[in-house]
C-alpha cells in the first residue's frame, strides 16, 4: 500500500513525469490545479518532488496507484507516458475504477489516436498536429500573437 492523496478532490491525476508530463504539470500548477503525478522512473520520480510537485512512485497503470492518486474522486486524468501502449493500459485502467472522469491522452503517433479512443480516452492530443495547426495558423496570420 502506498500513501494515499484521499484529501483531494476534483483534481488531476498525472501519469507520467517525462518531457510532456513536466510540461503538462508545469501547466497545471500555473493554473493553480491540484494535481498528483504517478511515475515509475525513479529519477524522474525524486525531480517531482525536488521540483516540489505530490507524487507517488510506481506503475501508472497499476489499479492500486490509481487509487491512491485519488483517482475515484478526480475530475481528469492526462496519461502522458511514452509510447502509445502505456497510455492504453492506463486509460483503460482509469475508465474501469472511474466511468466519469475524463482522460486526456498523448500520443506521438496519429495512427495510436483511435486505440486510446478505444481505451476509454475522451481525447488524444497528438503535438505534431497542434503544433503544424499552430504553424499553420501563424502563417496566415503574421501579425496575430501566438
Amino acid at each position: 500500500m502506498g500513501y494515499s492523496f484521499d484529501f483531494l478532490n476534483d483534481h488531476v491525476v498525472v501519469c507520467g513525469f517525462g518531457r510532456m508530463g513536466r510540461a503538462v504539470c508545469d501547466e497545471l500548477r500555473r493554473q493553480s490545479m491540484a494535481f498528483v503525478v504517478i511515475e515509475s522512473d525513479q529519477d524522474r520520480f525524486h525531480d517531482l518532488l525536488e521540483i516540489g510537485y505530490q507524487g507517488l512512485s510506481g506503475r501508472p497503470s497499476a489499479e492500486e496507484n490509481l487509487r491512491d492518486a485519488g483517482i475515484e474522486r478526480a475530475r481528469c486524468l492526462i496519461a502522458t507516458l511514452d509510447g502509445g501502449s502505456g497510455n492504453v493500459v492506463v486509460a483503460q485502467a482509469a475508465r474501469r475504477l472511474n466511468a466519469d472522469v475524463e482522460i486526456v491522452a498523448h500520443s506521438d503517433r496519429e495512427e495510436d489516436a483511435k486505440m486510446l479512443l478505444l481505451a476509454g480516452a475522451n481525447r488524444v492530443i497528438t503535438p505534431i498536429t497542434v503544433g503544424a495547426r499552430e504553424i499553420a495558423r501563424a502563417a496566415s496570420r503574421p501579425s496575430a500573437p501566438l
